[in-house]
């Protein structure tokens, strides 16, 4: 992501990233979640997120589980679902695709 222009903000675990997005929810063009972090699921994280009705953060989560049950909950939560392996490109391309076209120009922060 950090060679395609973008600025990126990485964690440790999920515990890390929930209390990075806790202090500034709104600072992220997107936000990439694994779906299996140690500490905090990225689904969990997602629900977090989507608990704020004026948070719209475009969110991609990451995992190697494609089965339907976890594809409608990623998908209820408004989110976008991207199983591994995820080629870099595909990725950048997706989240260029999600975030807005002002946000694009400028290549958003990214959590």
């Amino acid at each position: 992501m950090r060679e395609a222009g973008f600025r990126v903000d990485a964690c440790a675990d999920g515990t890390a990233a929930l209390a990075l997005l806790e202090r500034s929810p709104h600072a992220y063009a997107a936000v990439i979640l694994d779906h299996r972090l140690p500490g905090r699921q990225g689904l969990d994280i997602l629900a977090w997120l989507r608990a704020s009705p004026a948070n719209t953060t475009p969110v991609v989560i990451l995992t190697g589980d494609d089965r339907a049950p976890l594809q409608a909950a990623i998908a209820r939560l408004g989110a976008h679902l991207m199983v591994k392996p995820v080629q870099p490109e595909r990725l950048i391309g997706t989240i260029v695709t999600l975030i807005e076209p002002s946000e694009e120009t400028t290549r958003g922060h990214l959590r």
